[in-house]
């Protein structure tokens, strides 16, 4: 049942143009609630620096070898930001930061959203814009 419901998001969520890739850890141990006002700081420092809204997804993990909070989240619309940029926001109020181009040939949507997986104990928030951010549909080849 897990994995049915993962990929039923996998299907959904692959028709957002997705932008970035990111990792985001934690200097300090941080509850999941304190996680998430630092998360909704740092994406609003993003949006400033695109001078528009974001849709993102955010899946918060403990560590398996140290049990400690991290975040693996999807960013849809961000394009004038660098990565460098984004990293060194969430370096100044959080901790670390692995930020990427969003490549959907390297699976990002399915490795942010592993941890529904593991059961019901999932904790996956979605920030989407509607009718925003949505891929190009490809048009049909000539014959």
């Amino acid at each position: 049942m897990s994995l049915l419901l993962k990929y039923s998001y996998v299907s959904w969520l692959k028709k957002y143009d997705w932008s970035l890739f990111c990792t985001l850890t934690f200097r300090h141990v941080r509850s999941v609630k304190s996680g998430h006002r630092l998360f909704c700081g740092w994406i609003a420092s993003i949006e400033a620096c695109e001078g528009a809204t974001l849709s993102w997804i955010r899946m918060a993990e403990y560590g398996r070898l140290d049990n400690r909070l991290h975040f693996h989240v999807l960013i849809a619309g961000a394009h004038r930001i660098s990565v460098e940029t984004a990293e060194a926001l969430w370096g100044k109020m959080a901790g670390m930061a692995l930020v990427r181009e969003y490549d959907s040939t390297q699976r990002g949507l399915e490795y942010t959203l592993k941890s529904i997986e593991d059961g019901p104990d999932y904790m996956l928030e979605i920030g989407i814009v509607k009718g925003e951010h949505l891929r190009q549909r490809q048009k049909p080849r000539p014959r």
